[in-house]
């Protein structure tokens, strides 16, 4: 198997599933941490991102969206609770 360079990270994964590969690099912290999502198609082709910057005050701030020639459309962006995966009333 060959050596994964991420570039960002301390830990990488990958998932593959029935239409999709999805890999996840980890970058954890003492103070913070951030989280990416990469989902690629079986010929490779980049179909979604995501990254989750998170504090250690226990907040997260959530980007995602899907890839259409080259560029995220329809982004979204939340603010979350590390503990409750929902957004702080």
């Amino acid at each position: 198997m060959a050596e994964l360079e991420t570039g960002f990270g301390e830990c990488a994964r990958l998932r593959a599933g029935a239409t999709a590969f999805l890999f996840r690099a980890e970058e954890p912290g003492e103070d913070s941490a951030a989280y990416s999502n990469d989902c690629f198609d079986h010929a490779g082709q980049l179909g979604h991102i995501g990254f989750e910057p998170r504090a250690a005050l226990g907040s997260a701030q959530e980007q995602e969206g899907p890839i259409a020639k080259g560029a995220m459309v329809a982004p979204t962006s939340e603010f979350l609770s590390t503990e409750t995966r929902r957004s702080p009333s």
